[in-house]
């Protein structure tokens, strides 16, 4: 299973493959690079995630719906001004 982040990196080399301008170039490498830095926040999500998952189910609870919302959408700024 690909992450988005590992997709979003084959896109930009198939980018930079079909580009001839070089500053598109230089920008489109600028981006992998800093989606290659995000890695680390990639993978504690992703720990976090199954650890909350497992801890569930040891304590036998029920399956958690829509737990990207509930866990990362509710800090979300422009939702907080629209429920206010």
């Amino acid at each position: 299973m690909k992450t988005y982040r590992q997709k979003l990196a084959k896109w930009i080399d198939s980018r930079k493959i079909e580009e001839s301008n070089l500053d598109i170039i230089k920008i489109l490498d600028e981006i992998k690079e800093k989606v290659k830095s995000l890695e680390s926040e990639e993978r504690d999500m992703v720990n976090n995630a199954y650890e909350k998952g497992y801890i569930d189910g040891q304590h036998n609870r029920g399956r958690s719906s829509n737990f990207y919302v509930k866990m990362y959408k509710s800090h979300d700024f422009l939702s907080n001004l629209v429920k206010k």
